[in-house]
C-alpha cells in the first residue's frame, strides 16, 4: 500500500511540474513584435503628435515613402528642445517589459542626428541593466533585451562622433569601462571606426585591460568569404570515411582562381595504431 502511495505522489509531481512548464513557455514574451504606438504614453501635444507620427511611420509595417519619414524626421528636428522632453517622458514612462516599445523611442532619438539628445543617449547607455529575469536565457533573455537598447543608444552616438562632435567622442571612449561587455566591444569598434580611428588605438588601449585589446581588430565577415567543402566526409581517413563517399581531389598546382573562395588540399592525417 505504502509503494502505491509514493507511486501516485510521484505522479502528482511530475504532472505539477508538466503543467508549470507549459505555463512559463506560455507567458514567455516576443522578442519580435510591432510597437503599438496608439498604447504609448504620448501626450497629445506637438510634440507628441510627431513622435507618434514617426513611430507609426517606422514601426508601424504600413506602405510609406521614405519621404514622409524625412518631412517628419525634419519637422522634429525644427521643434527639437519639445520633442526631446516628450522623447524623456515617454521613456522613463513605458513599462520595463516594453522592449520594443523603448527600443523605438531610442531609435527615433537617434535619427534625430543633434547633439543635444547626447545626454539623453549617454544616460541610457550608462543606464544599470536588471538582472536577468528568464528562466531559460536560451529561449528567451531580458538581459539581451535591455543591452539590445543600450547598443541603439550606442549607435546613436556614433553617428554623432563621426560627425566630428568630440563629446560623443569622449562618451565612446568612457563607455570602455562599462561593464557589459557587447558594450565595451561595440566602444571600441566605434572608436576605431571613425573617419580619424586609428588615432585613437593607443587611447583605446589605455581604456581597456590587454586580454581585450583584440576589440579593436574584430571584422565583419560575409559568408561568401569562406570556402564551402562539399565533401566533408570525403577527406578523412579511411577508418573514419564514410562508405561510398569518395576523397576530396587535390587542388592542383597550376589551377587559376575562379573568383570564388576555395580550399587548399590538407594532407591526409596520420591514424593512430589501433591498441590491442
Amino acid at each position: 500500500m505504502s509503494e502505491f502511495i509514493i507511486f501516485i505522489l510521484v505522479g502528482m509531481l511530475l504532472l505539477i511540474a508538466i503543467l508549470l512548464l507549459f505555463r512559463n513557455r506560455g507567458n514567455t514574451p516576443s522578442t519580435v513584435a510591432k510597437v503599438e504606438v496608439a498604447n504609448l504614453p504620448v501626450h497629445n501635444t506637438e510634440a507628441g503628435i510627431l513622435i507618434r507620427d514617426y513611430l507609426r511611420i517606422a514601426f508601424s509595417g504600413e506602405n510609406v515613402t521614405d519621404d514622409s519619414e524625412k518631412v517628419t524626421i525634419e519637422r522634429m528636428r525644427q521643434n527639437l528642445s519639445i520633442v526631446l522632453e516628450e522623447l524623456n517622458f515617454v521613456y522613463n514612462s513605458i513599462a520595463l517589459e516594453a522592449y520594443d516599445a523603448r527600443w523605438a523611442i531610442v531609435y527615433c532619438a537617434t535619427k534625430l542626428e543633434s547633439p543635444a539628445v547626447l545626454a539623453f543617449l549617454n544616460d541610457i547607455v550608462r543606464s544599470s541593466i536588471p538582472p536577468e529575469e528568464s528562466r531559460n536565457i536560451h529561449l528567451y533573455s531580458t538581459v539581451a533585451e535591455e543591452n539590445t537598447i543600450r547598443m541603439r543608444a550606442l549607435e546613436g552616438i556614433r553617428i554623432l562622433a563621426a560627425n566630428e562632435n568630440k563629446d560623443a567622442q569622449d562618451s565612446l571612449v568612457s563607455f570602455l569601462q562599462l561593464s557589459s561587455l557587447s558594450l565595451r566591444i561595440a566602444a571600441s569598434q566605434a572608436l576605431i571606426h571613425l573617419p580619424d580611428g586609428e588615432n585613437n588605438r593607443t587611447r583605446i588601449q589605455e581604456q581597456l585591460p590587454t586580454s581585450e585589446h583584440y576589440f579593436i581588430e574584430l571584422r565583419q565577415a560575409r559568408a561568401e568569404d569562406f570556402g564551402v567543402c562539399n565533401a566533408p566526409f570525403g577527406d578523412l581517413a579511411p577508418p573514419f570515411r564514410r562508405p561510398n563517399v569518395s576523397p576530396v581531389p587535390p587542388l592542383a598546382q597550376d589551377a587559376k582562381p575562379s573568383g570564388k573562395p576555395t580550399i587548399p588540399a590538407r594532407p591526409t592525417p596520420k591514424v593512430p595504431p589501433v591498441i590491442k
